[in-house]
């Protein structure tokens, strides 16, 4: 199963991250976390929705990938589960600033 992530994750199905866009970010909103589904290459259903962010989550992205027009990061959130989270729904935290959820 690790393997097949991490093809996936290497391969181009994945873009990388803009400068501007790497670093730490929080859900600004409540929503739905999406992660891979790891059954076989040729399934019909490759992305799951698993369940839900609140606000002040905070979230790394590593790579991106672009559904419908929407920009998701695929990175890792504070419980450690690597899922894909909408451009949208996250801001970047900046250095030098505190944030208190």
């Amino acid at each position: 199963m690790y393997n097949r992530i991490h093809e996936l994750v290497d391969s181009d199905y994945f873009k990388t991250l803009n400068k501007s866009e790497a670093g730490v970010y929080f859900t600004r909103q409540p929503g739905f976390y999406f992660t891979l589904d790891c059954s076989s290459i040729d399934s019909s259903k490759r992305i799951d929705k698993m369940g839900m962010f609140g606000v002040g989550d905070t979230y790394k992205p590593l790579k991106k990938r672009i559904f419908s027009n929407e920009t998701y990061f695929y990175g890792l959130t504070r419980s450690g589960l690597m899922a894909l989270v909408r451009k949208k729904d996250l801001i970047k935290m900046e250095d030098g600033k505190v944030y208190l959820f």
